[in-house]
């Protein structure tokens, strides 16, 4: 029987599997298994050094293969590990361990690793292979179980294909595809195919960095050294313990101004404020000549959420105090499960003195509200200014420069020299950025300005119930006009006027509105918290609770339904998914809030 060759394709209204896709398909998997039986099989020398053409020759018959535990075991013989077992890490061997492609397997192992994946294309259409933002109906696993088994669908319209991958890792021997094609259902009528042969290529390749690359490689491969951090026993030992290298301990460091002892204690126990008032917190790396609306904070994580208005080292951060204070009160609870009560107890002492700092440096009476401090000014006006291009002297170097007056441009005295204006949508046609111009001189003083980092001391769970504080902060987050949205909590006030503003030309407002699900996740975490602990607040926290979570997974899953996709952020005026998508890391923390697990 002749069958058609596996690298063209023309859609038709039946499904059709790999096992289908003819004699080249079966070679692929024939080849797949001698690539695993020579280089992956448990035992082989290939998961332990370079792949030299000595070891992809077949072992002497006499020569003793090395124990499976050698070959995949990832996490060592720590007594602290002992429940990852040999069988358990083989049963990890295989899987979708390739982010970025629409669909791809790699092995398990190291240095050398088998890899797999689809590509697909129509003649004249670009190439699909690496997961891009280029329209795709739908793609994403509707079933996974990060185990040995996922199934995903794959809409592209624009080839008119939808294609329906799956895949089983059947034994720690191996895994099996299966791949279905069918004519896309945007299209009029499947009963007639589309005029474009459509290819598909499942392909196979051994991924190592050291391996030959074959004849034309020279043996220059079998020349370079091994690398010599990544290395087996780096991956056996415990986080922060590897021999070579010693003990690593950042936030003991910073917290206690020592570095721990072998027995993971620290020696001294003096904190190391990052602000200028003790017991303050700031982040670092704000550049006052970053040209944006607002300096960017992207150590916080919440990058153009807007800071005070001119940036110093006067600054005091709300949410980096409250990250500072959660983790030094889970040091103390892991002290206190490991029985070391005078750690436990130091700890434990720093919290309540962070705690009472936090609010002795960051509550502002007059607002009922946590906030930012520094050298801020609360009121002032946007304005365009013109940008200009300027130049040294000598002319070698040029800048670009904002200038209020178009007419009369004044160049910085770094670069003195006035070349030109720069076109755009401005007046005239001229290129013009916008400029926060403070009506009062900044001076030090709390930023007035209600957003995620206010209600930090919330999410964390780090006030008692009974704190005078928290009626507020619940007030705060239920407000329609500021925070509340009916589809989760905006990430800053909707009265706020940098609500919505863009932070420059083309940079769409990130940390300025638009909801979050891992800081709405947060939130769930606090309101669950203390709607389950007796206080004045537990009734309201409890009703908050139950709101905010019908509305953020109600939005997800109207935009999945709607899109076929989970978003990186939702608009807080429409609920619509925006930004990247498929976005399924923190987007799954939907479950946990379902399963009410915090």
């Amino acid at each position: 029987m002749k069958r058609k060759p596996p690298h063209t394709y023309t859609p038709s209204a039946g499904a059709m599997s790999l096992w289908t896709m003819g004699a080249g398909a079966a070679a692929l998997l024939a080849l797949l298994a001698v690539l695993y039986q020579q280089l992956l099989r448990p035992g082989s020398v290939a998961v332990e050094r370079a792949v030299t053409p000595s070891s992809l020759a077949e072992s002497p018959a006499s020569a003793a293969p090395r124990a499976a535990s050698a070959a995949v075991t990832l996490l060592g013989h720590s007594s602290a590990l002992q429940h990852f077992t040999t069988e358990h890490n083989a049963s990890l061997r295989w899987g979708t361990y390739r982010p970025g492609v629409y669909f791809g397997l790699r092995s398990l192992t190291a240095p050398t690793a088998l890899t797999a994946g689809l590509m697909w294309a129509a003649d004249g259409l670009p190439l699909r292979h690496q997961c891009e933002q280029d329209g795709l109906e739908r793609y994403g696993f509707m079933a996974h179980d990060g185990r040995g088994y996922g199934a995903q669908p794959i809409v592209d319209e624009a080839h008119g294909v939808e294609l329906h991958t799956s895949f089983v890792a059947t034994s720690t021997s191996g895994w099996a595809v299966r791949l279905e094609a069918t004519v896309a259902s945007g299209r009029a009528s499947k009963a007639t195919p589309p005029s474009r042969p459509l290819s598909l290529y499942f392909y196979a390749a051994v991924d190592a960095e050291l391996a030959p690359a074959g004849a034309a490689d020279g043996g220059g491969s079998l020349e370079r050294r091994p690398p010599s951090f990544f290395q087996p026993e780096g991956a056996a030992r415990l986080h922060g313990t590897i021999d070579d290298v010693g003990t690593f301990t950042l936030f003991a460091e910073a917290t206690l101004g020592a570095s721990p002892t072998a027995d993971g204690t620290s020696s001294k126990r003096t904190a190391v404020p990052a602000g200028e008032v003790d017991g303050s917190f700031r982040w670092r790396g704000r550049d006052a000549n970053d040209r944006r609306l607002n300096a960017m904070t992207l150590s916080s994580g919440l990058d153009d959420y807007p800071r005070a208005s001119t940036v110093s080292n006067i600054e005091r951060h709300v949410d980096l105090h409250s990250w500072v204070a959660f983790f030094t009160r889970l040091l103390a609870r892991l002290g206190a499960r490991l029985g070391k009560s005078d750690e436990a107890g130091a700890y434990e002492a720093q919290f309540e003195a962070q705690l009472e700092a936090l609010s002795a440096l960051h509550w502002d009476r007059s607002r009922k509200a946590y906030l930012d401090w520094g050298e801020h000014a609360n009121d002032g006006d946007f304005r365009p200014f013109f940008v200009v291009k300027c130049a040294t002297r000598d002319g070698q170097e040029q800048v670009e420069h904002d200038v209020a007056n178009p007419n009369q441009p004044e160049c910085p005295s770094t670069h003195p020299r006035f070349l030109f204006h720069l076109g755009g949508n401005g007046p005239a046609g001229l290129m013009t950025r916008e400029h926060f111009v403070p009506r009062t001189p900044p001076k030090p003083q709390f930023v007035a300005r209600l957003g995620y980092v206010s209600l930090f001391p919330l999410l964390l769970r780090l006030l008692p119930p009974d704190a005078p504080q928290l009626p507020s902060l619940l007030h705060l987050l239920r407000d329609p006009a500021s925070l509340w949205s009916p589809h989760g909590l905006r990430s800053l006030s909707r009265e706020d006027a940098w609500y919505g503003r863009e932070n420059a030309p083309g940079d769409a407002p990130y940390w300025r509105g638009p909801i979050w699900v891992n800081l709405n996740y947060l939130a769930l975490a606090g309101l669950h918290h203390y709607g389950a602990t007796p206080g004045p607040s537990q009734e309201r926290a409890a009703q908050l609770y139950t709101e905010l979570r019908d509305n953020l997974v109600g939005t997800m899953i109207a935009e999945w339904e709607r899109t076929g996709y989970l978003w990186e952020q939702y608009d807080p005026e429409t609920g619509r998914g925006q930004r990247t998508h498929p976005f399924n890391g923190w987007s799954s923390l939907a479950l946990l809030a379902l399963a009410e697990i915090y």
